[in-house]
């Protein structure tokens, strides 16, 4: 882009598609990992792909509308799945199941939920990002707007608090494994990568 610097990027999980924004709501994708482009001036500042490579998201951001659009067919057309961000607000994050059929939002004061490929919306109010979502699109974690900044996961069955105000540092690559005991809670069983909790 022009001078603006990239502001989003991912990848579907063979790295044949790859989706880029900047800062001026530029998006660029390819479907032959790389070699050759496509692009669009307004599309979006915050991106996504499935693992799959079957969906593709571009959200505006930064100032622009707001606009949400999707791409089911690799980039060759973009359907407006949303008209603007809740509240004036501003995409933050975007997070897509390895099927493209679940579609989480973040912006300022809240979470906007599709699970139909962004045909339909629900919004949560008291979440905000940044956000992670499993393989499947069955768990979600995200963080309450509280003060103590809790963190949350969101299953099928329950929403449930894991903790308040704690945080872990580790290397790339590190991770940590949850386990549900039941009654709403969880419990760290395992971690990689030498993390360090405080």
């Amino acid at each position: 882009p022009s001078g603006s610097g990239w502001y989003s990027a991912d990848m579907s999980g063979d790295g044949s598609i790859i989706i880029l924004a900047d800062t001026n709501n530029t998006t660029v994708w390819s479907t032959n990992g790389g070699t050759s482009w496509s692009s669009s001036a307004t599309l979006g500042a915050k991106v996504g792909v499935s693992r799959s490579g079957n969906l593709m998201i571009s959200a505006q951001a930064n100032g622009y509308a707001g606009t949400v659009s999707v791409s089911t067919d690799y980039g060759s057309t973009w359907t407006q799945k949303l008209a603007s961000d809740p509240n004036g607000s501003t995409w933050e994050d975007v997070k897509v199941s390895d099927d493209g059929s679940k579609i989480i939002l973040a912006y300022t004061s809240g979470l906007a939920i599709s699970s139909d490929r962004g045909d339909n919306w629900t919004y949560i109010t008291d979440k905000k990002g940044p956000v992670a979502l499993s393989s499947d699109g069955s768990v979600i974690l995200a963080s309450t707007l509280a003060s103590d900044w809790k963190t949350y996961l969101s299953t099928r069955r329950s929403t449930t608090t894991v903790g308040a105000s704690y945080a872990a540092i580790g290397e790339e690559g590190s991770s940590i494994d949850l386990v549900y005991l039941g009654n709403d809670s969880w419990a760290v069983t395992n971690s990689a990568g030498g993390v360090t909790y405080y």
